[in-house]
C-alpha cells in the first residue's frame, strides 16, 4: 500500500505521504480508488534481490550511500527493497552493476 499511496501523491502533484497531513477528502479518494482494485497489484523485489541489494548496502558504505540516492530519485524515498516494484530494484542492480555473481559470491 505504501507505494502505491506515494505514488498517488506523486501523480497528483502531492509531495507530503504524510496521509494524517492531507485533506481527508484526497485520502478518501485515494483509499475508494484501492478498494475498487484501480491499482494495478505490486510485484514486490523478491528476496533474492533484496538480499543482494540489503547485504551489500551493509558492507559498503558506498554502496549504501548509491541505493538511497537511487531510492529518493525514483522510490519515494522508500528503501525496502520488498516494498518496492520489482522493476525498480532490476533496474537499480542492472544501473550498479551487481549481478548474480555478486549474489553467490555472499553465500
Amino acid at each position: 500500500v505504501d507505494w502505491h499511496w506515494r505514488k498517488f501523491c506523486a501523480d497528483q502533484g502531492q509531495a507530503l505521504f504524510n496521509a494524517n497531513k492531507q485533506w481527508i477528502d484526497f485520502v478518501q479518494q485515494f483509499l475508494d480508488l484501492y478498494d475498487a482494485k484501480y491499482f494495478k497489484g505490486l510485484q514486490r523485489g523478491s528476496k533474492r534481490h533484496a538480499r543482494l541489494i540489503e547485504e551489500r548496502c551493509a558492507s559498503s558504505e558506498e554502496a549504501a550511500k548509491r541505493w538511497h540516492s537511487f531510492c529518493q530519485k525514483n522510490c519515494f524515498g522508500i528503501k525496502r527493497p520488498r516494498r518496492l516494484p520489482e522493476s525498480l530494484v532490476v533496474q537499480f542492480l542492472e544501473e550498479a552493476g551487481w549481478t548474480d555473481e555478486d549474489e553467490a559470491a555472499l553465500n
